[in-house]
């Protein structure tokens, strides 16, 4: 794959994501269980935001002991997802470049592109792993 190739050759479509009415425990429990470090946040296929595994931390859990299950009552209490997913989101279509993609994520602010439709609506992601890849099945000159 080349770096002019477009994006939906390379996005994950499979992808894990929550509503705002989900409980924080459910982001908690993606995260952890599937290794994600970014989930969507959908109203249907509708992309409202992302909330990232740094999110998260940002939260402040420390004062809470570590007791899991008294951890979790209390953020699904204390913060609604609406309250912690970053709104303010850099997209991609599917026909974004693979080299338009690496660009935007070279500025190390973001690690994760949500890739939508004119509506909308969610198709796929593609993060900084993801380039990483590509790069690295890239032929060696010589």
């Amino acid at each position: 794959m080349g770096p002019d190739a477009p994006i939906s050759t390379l996005m994950q479509t499979a992808v894990h994501t929550v509503t705002p009415s989900d409980r924080l425990r459910v982001v908690r429990a993606l995260v952890r269980e599937h290794r994600l470090h970014h989930v969507p946040v959908v109203d249907g296929r509708r992309l409202l935001g992302m909330i990232s595994a740094s999110d998260l931390l940002d939260v402040g859990f420390g004062e809470h002991g570590h007791d899991e299950a008294e951890l979790a009552a209390f953020l699904d209490r204390r913060f609604p997802i609406a309250q912690v997913m970053s709104r303010d989101l850099v997209t991609i279509s599917p026909a974004t470049t693979v080299r338009e993609a690496a660009a935007l994520l070279s500025g190390g602010t973001f690690h994760a592109l949500p890739v939508i439709d004119p509506e909308g609506d969610l198709l796929g992601i593609v993060t900084s792993s993801d380039l990483l890849r590509v790069l690295a099945e890239l032929p060696r000159a010589g």
